[in-house]
């Protein structure tokens, strides 16, 4: 077998809606609480012990989510869910197409940052790499 990853998808019985989401809940705090320790200068190696205990999660599950962390934190990702029934599909940001093709997208900041930046942040010059496309349909970008 080779080194090479692969990922899977499938759809999971009703029955286990609660663990999962309870399970999600769990490495959500706990992310929470590694990024803020991170933030406040703590280094993750130093973490690992005690949030073995603390949390009551395994040496793995720690890793990966010190990784899955890490990684977002080294690309500044941030992830907005909209909804069909939300203007353009999405009240937490909005994309425009300018004419020379670029985007300018309008993201809705918390009501906690509001005073210090605004409530909205126009970031514009987006640009998606080679391969990838826009189409516009109903008023809304796709």
């Amino acid at each position: 077998m080779s080194n090479a990853s692969r990922t899977y998808q499938t759809r999971l019985c009703q029955t286990v809606d609660e663990p999962l989401t309870v399970y999600a809940s769990l490495m959500a705090h706990v992310e929470y609480h590694l990024f803020a320790d991170i933030a406040a200068g703590k280094k993750a190696r130093d973490l690992k012990s005690p949030y073995l205990t603390r949390f009551n999660i395994t040496a793995r599950q720690f890793n990966s989510l010190r990784v899955l962390l890490e990684g977002k934190i080294a690309s500044s990702e941030i992830f907005l869910l909209g909804s069909k029934d939300e203007s353009a599909g999405n009240q937490s940001a909005t994309a425009t197409i300018q004419p020379d093709g670029s985007l300018t997208l309008r993201l809705r900041l918390p009501d906690a940052l509001a005073s210090q930046y605004g409530k909205y942040l126009l970031i514009p010059n987006i640009y998606f790499a080679s391969g990838l496309y826009l189409s516009y349909r109903k008023g809304q970008i796709c």
